[in-house]
This record gives structure tokens, C-alpha cells and sequence, in this order.
């Protein structure tokens, strides 16, 4: 079995956006939600001028990703559900930036708390993959709840329900994010998937890990 995103077509080619790094600056306003830069261009989220707590974060986003839970699947050369901490992301952000023209792969996804964080911040598109189909069907839950800051960019977030290492890396991809990767044999047949896909379509990509065991 092959699984593939298909369904992503670039919107690079028909407009590119330059993004602007402000000195504290509000740059977007939802329900009671004030987003700014700070003269660092750091991402400061803030709930009536106080910043906003973990939790708060799923609000912001009219998500549902926090409940760490067992894998319901009993595949235990896969690790069990658990997000990536808001502030983690966060301080990654504030120092890895991304854009538009960015295409992530969020390996072993769960509720995609990851790619709708990379969305709402820069527009970019996401691909999740999947294998629990309990979460896969969490992830599109949380999708038609998502808000995002730009409407349009919601169409940019794509979900994939099979194996990691089943999954066919295509050529407009080029940031690959794991959180405490799956078993090594599987962790290693994904990177040679990516590999093997800038071969045949030579450009940068990053592989970003976090909390590797």
C-alpha cells in the first residue's frame, strides 16, 4: 500500500507573500485573543493582556489536541498519543520561521495539534500522517472546528490515515517535523522515504525531531 497527498496543489506559483517581522505589533485579533511580535519577533499570544495559559492555546485554535491517551490500535512499535507542548512550538517558532510557500509532513500526527499551530502562525500547508484511525478521525473533527487566521489557508491542511513508512513523500514537501519518533526500523524507512523523493526531486529540505528517544 501507497499513500500519497495528491490533493495539494502549489499556490506559490500564482502569488507569493513576503513575510513582515514588525516591533511589537499586533498582528490579528480573534474573539478576545490579541496576537502580536514583540521587538524580538517572537510570537506573544495574549488573552485580555495577559498571556495565555497552555490550555488556552486549544481556545485560540477551537481545538481539541490536550488529552494525552494510550494508542487504541495495540501497535506497539508506535508510541502512545501525546502533543508537543504548545510552549515548545512556540519557542521553536520564534526562532524557525516558515512561510507559505512551506509544505510540512507531521509524521505519527495524532489530532494534528501540530499542523494547525504551523498554519495559523504562516499560512503554510500540512500534511498529517496517521495510522490510529481513532485519531486520524479526531484530527478531521478538529479541522472543521479550526479557525484559522487566514480562511483560506484552512484548504492548505491535508490528513493521511495509514503507516509512516507507507507514506509517499512528493516533491512540493520539504519540512518533515517527528515528535518522539516511532520505532527505529520505521524511523529509518521514512527518512530513506525522504531521501529517495529528493533524488528524484533535488531541494533543501529539514527534518526537525523533538523529544527523540
Amino acid at each position: 500500500m501507497v499513500c500519497k497527498n495528491k490533493k495539494w496543489k502549489s499556490e506559490v506559483e500564482k502569488k507569493k507573500k513576503t513575510q513582515k517581522v514588525n516591533t511589537i505589533k499586533l498582528i490579528k485579533k480573534i474573539d478576545n485573543y490579541n496576537i502580536y511580535l514583540n521587538e524580538d519577533s517572537k510570537y506573544m499570544f495574549y488573552l485580555s493582556d495577559k498571556l495565555i495559559s497552555e490550555e488556552n492555546y486549544e481556545k485560540l485554535l477551537h481545538i481539541n489536541t490536550s488529552k494525552i491517551e494510550s494508542r487504541m490500535d495495540n501497535k506497539t512499535i508506535y508510541n502512545r498519543y501525546e502533543p508537543t507542548p504548545y510552549k515548545a512550538l512556540i519557542k521553536l517558532f520564534d526562532e524557525y520561521k516558515a512561510g507559505i510557500e512551506d509544505h510540512f509532513v507531521d509524521f505519527g500526527s495524532g489530532k494534528a495539534r501540530f499542523a494547525f499551530l504551523v498554519n495559523f502562525l504562516f499560512d503554510s500547508a500540512c500534511t498529517s500522517v496517521e495510522i490510529c484511525e481513532d485519531f486520524h478521525k479526531m484530527a478531521l473533527t478538529n479541522k472543521k472546528n479550526y479557525r484559522p487566521r487566514n480562511p483560506a489557508s484552512k484548504e492548505r491542511l491535508f490528513f493521511v490515515n495509514c503507516p509512516a513508512e507507507k507514506y509517499q513523500v512528493s516533491g512540493f514537501e520539504n519540512k518533515f517535523y517527528f515528535f518522539n519518533p516511532f520505532a527505529l526500523s520505521i524511523f529509518i524507512s521514512v527518512v530513506n522515504n525522504i531521501y529517495r523523493s529528493v533524488e528524484e526531486r533535488p531541494r533543501e529540505v529539514d527534518i526537525i525531531l523533538y523529544y527523540p528517544s
